[in-house]
């Protein structure tokens, strides 16, 4: 599902970041820690194709996503893998049910409320679809945000510390629902994370260290 090899990406010239080899298969739940400055967004950015690595390669469902061009990336990962930020980045004058729509549009999809409703009945939030996203609280947004990454059908989600502006009881919750969801839908999971409160809740762990 996701398999990467000497995968190295440099900064200005000078700064070089060095991953080490992972191989993670379809289903699984990981964990991707590190202390600051080892690399754990720079990773997922890599894993997206949001970013190239100067070396190595990036195989993701069975594609060599580092031989695509960006608008060929692009269109892989709307398809094909959703993303979850620390910071939700939802359209602030749109309700949430047309955010939702906004991302299946954005991928080149047909606007599917049944599958949108769907995915909000999971995550116990479709009373709240009229909203917008200044309505909502900090743990209904990150509910829409799983919603958001699972509404394209990806076979994998990124997210990039998720809870870290959470709550103990709504790092919790976010912990059980993405769980879930993903073991429901057979989605791959990966979260980088500085949070000591996930590692009890997902057993797979990489640890980033750079030379």
């Amino acid at each position: 599902m996701i398999v990467t090899k000497d995968l190295k990406i440099e900064y200005s010239g000078s700064k070089q970041l060095s991953f080490q080899n992972l191989s993670i298969n379809e289903g699984e739940q990981w964990l991707l820690k590190g202390d600051s400055g080892t690399g754990k967004t720079t990773l997922l950015h890599l894993l997206s194709g949001i970013l190239t690595p100067t070396s190595g390669s990036i195989k993701v469902n069975g594609v060599y996503i580092n031989e695509l061009g960006q608008s060929e990336n692009d269109q892989f990962r709307a398809k094909n893998i959703g993303l979850i930020f620390q910071k939700n980045l939802f359209v602030s004058s749109l309700n949430m049910l047309n955010n939702l729509s906004v991302a299946q549009k954005l991928a080149g999809s047909n606007v599917d409320e049944e599958y949108i409703h769907h995915l909000t009945d999971e995550l116990n939030i479709t009373k709240l679809i009229h909203k917008r996203p200044h309505e909502l609280s900090q743990g209904e947004q990150q509910r829409f945000s799983i919603a958001r990454a699972l509404v394209n059908q990806p076979k994998i989600i990124l997210a990039d510390e998720p809870t870290s502006s959470l709550d103990n009881s709504n790092c919790n919750r976010f912990a059980d629902i993405i769980s879930q969801v993903c073991t429901m839908h057979k989605v791959t999971l990966l979260i980088a994370t500085h949070d000591h409160r996930l590692d009890s809740r997902i057993d797979n762990l990489i640890n980033l260290n750079q030379q």
